[in-house]
């Protein structure tokens, strides 16, 4: 699948899952264990997805799949909760973990770094505010690669 047609399946998986209460967290489309896997993190907007919600949620978006034939080779569904360690991607994302600490995997360094964790202060539309080590970092967001919340 192609990255045009991964935006397009993000785009309609995303509406679905906000007309039904919940938000998409990740989306990825992958060679796993032999098989080709799309893989749906979703979570309720307010946190706290039961596995039964993750599983009506794989039998009405595999119907809807089939209906919309928009993947044309085999693959497994499987939608997931994010966990504890939910992958931090969108603003919004950074935006509801400000105060909490963090640690980002930059795709360029940054002061001869490429992993950074610390506490986020704040996130505007460009960049994320990070206390490490008593400074502070300002990383663009489009150099993050990938984040998370550190869970102790």
């Amino acid at each position: 699948m192609d990255r045009a047609a991964l935006q397009e399946l993000r785009a309609f998986i995303e509406q679905f899952l906000k007309m039904r209460g919940f938000e998409l967290v990740d989306i990825y489309y992958k060679y796993e264990g032999g098989r080709m896997v799309l893989g749906i993190l979703a979570d309720r907007v307010d946190g706290g997805i039961t596995l039964g919600e993750c599983g009506m949620l794989n039998r009405e978006i595999s119907v809807l799949m089939e209906e919309k034939d928009m993947i044309v080779e085999r693959y497994v569904l499987e939608v997931s909760s994010p966990g504890m360690d939910r992958p931090l991607i969108t603003k919004e994302d950074f935006r509801r973990c400000a105060g909490k600490e963090v640690i980002a995997y930059l795709r360029q360094t940054l002061e001869g770094k490429t992993e950074i964790r610390g506490v986020i202060k704040e996130v505007s539309d460009t960049h994320l505010a990070l206390e490490a080590q008593g400074s502070f970092k300002q990383i663009s967001l489009d150099n993050i690669s990938k984040a998370k919340q550190v869970v102790s």
